[in-house]
């Protein structure tokens, strides 16, 4: 792991999501501002904001933290509390960077941040190794996966750029993802404060043969490509004007809006409308004032269907040779992000794409200790837990494997009466008992 093999895809002119995550003091905050501050992408103004704080901290360098620690709570303490989102580009691509929190209380916004990633940077202090948090942020890359992962160590500075060093601790994080069932990691040597391998490849590493930090960035693939999944489209709106507001000379016009969440549709394809089951043939793509031959992924549009049929918010169009089925037994592993417990019998909103409906907690089947990384019985899950769980809801949704698509497998758990967020969630349909072995680990991806 001590380098990393750049593939040949053109990635020019793509866009990359992107999130980093560490332990407390692991320095994210400031290799955030130093990836921006070195590829040309803070303004004049803001730099000089930044060095005129931390003269009035008295720091004896500009702290580049600061660019995107922008609470003053987060300022005043000197962690990151919420997810602070920035946008940069290079001659290369363009990306979208998610700095999350790296204290145990915030893991809920670390999943947020990670959520649509397309690569996780996951900081490790080089003095320090794995620790608990490292672990937990792992399991959270493993549960949503993440495509890829890329491993920053830092502050090499700090152990005067000692090669075997950064080898030892290579070692421990490629045993701890492989555990995980994580394969595609990669591994770099940095100093986010003196700016090492962040943009440039640094003299002081010889001993390192692999891209910089941004160079690894700029050649990942964007993740899965979404075309080629299935086509699916959770319904957000029906569109009817009212005649009398038309032109007389049209005829009465029934749409169906939403995004696409992946595949392609065309003119003429069967589809189906779930959980109804009525099958019908798309007879019009509308967006933007525009008629279309075809329509993709993350495209939103309006479709129009062949037949009247009475679709409300929250079902779901999809391709009638590989329609998914409704159920109203959900099965998954969910990040416990609620200060109040999850205990069998708890009664929840589920939120399925489009689509919320009444659920009650059936069971819970086990919580990830993250020190063995194996799962163990759990009669509830408190916050930052990880654990497997059934709910029975009191109407169907058309759920499907994440593995298979992390956009229909994913769910979010609402308290009924507060209309917070208590838990994200990821749908394991084929997930068998075997598979929940603590021999296996196979049960958190």
């Amino acid at each position: 792991m001590s380098s990393a093999v750049l593939t040949s895809t053109d990635t020019t002119g793509t866009l990359l999501r992107m999130a980093t995550a560490g332990s407390v003091d692991d320095g994210k905050s400031t290799l955030v501002g130093r990836l921006l501050h070195d590829s040309k992408s803070v303004l004049s103004d803001q730099l000089a904001a930044v060095e005129r704080v931390s003269k009035e901290k008295g720091l004896g360098i500009v702290d580049l933290a600061l660019l995107t620690d922008g609470l003053r709570a987060e300022r005043e303490q000197g962690i990151t509390i919420d997810v602070a989102y920035r946008y940069f580009a290079t001659a290369k691509r363009t990306f979208v960077l998610a700095d999350c929190p790296g204290h145990v209380q915030y893991t809920r916004n670390t999943v947020t941040g990670s959520s649509t990633a397309d690569v996780l940077v996951l900081l490790v202090d080089v003095r320090k190794g794995v620790l608990e948090q490292t672990r937990r942020h792992l399991a959270v890359a493993a549960l949503l996966r993440v495509p890829h992962l890329v491993f920053a160590v830092n502050k090499i500075d700090l152990v005067d750029f000692d090669a075997d060093r950064f080898t030892a601790v290579a070692a421990e994080l490629a045993e701890v993802a492989s555990g995980l069932g994580i394969s595609d990691v990669r591994c770099v040597p940095v100093s986010a404060l003196l700016g090492d391998n962040i943009v440039e490849r640094s003299e002081q590493t010889p001993w390192y043969d692999g891209p910089s930090l941004l160079e690894l960035l700029e050649e990942l693939p964007s993740g899965t490509v979404v075309e080629d999944e299935p086509f699916r489209f959770p319904v957000q709106l029906t569109i009817r004007p009212q005649a009398a507001a038309r032109d007389p000379q049209h005829v009465e016009y029934r749409g169906y809006a939403g995004q696409i969440a992946s595949g392609v549709v065309r003119v003429g394809d069967e589809v189906s409308v779930l959980p109804l089951g009525r099958t019908t043939t798309v007879v019009g793509i509308d967006a933007a004032g525009e008629e279309l031959d075809e329509a993709f992924a993350p495209m939103s549009v309006t479709l129009r269907l062949a037949d009247e049929v009475d679709i409300t918010r929250g079902e779901l169009i999809a391709a009638a040779s590989d329609a998914p089925t409704p159920t109203q037994d959900v099965d998954g592993l969910v990040c416990w992000l609620s200060d109040r417990a999850l205990r069998p019998g708890s009664k929840v909103l589920l939120k399925h794409t489009t689509r919320t409906v009444q659920g009650i907690v059936k069971e819970i089947k086990g919580r990830l200790d993250l020190d063995t990384l194996a799962p163990v019985e759990a009669d509830a899950l408190t916050l930052n837990d990880i654990g497997r769980v059934s709910i029975r809801l009191a109407a169907p949704i058309v759920a499907e494997d994440y593995s298979d698509s992390r956009r229909t497998g994913a769910f979010l758990l609402v308290d009924p009466q507060m209309g917070s967020t208590l838990a994200a969630g990821m749908i394991r349909s084929g997930l068998s008992a075997e598979e929940f072995d603590a021999a296996t680990l196979n049960w958190s991806i």
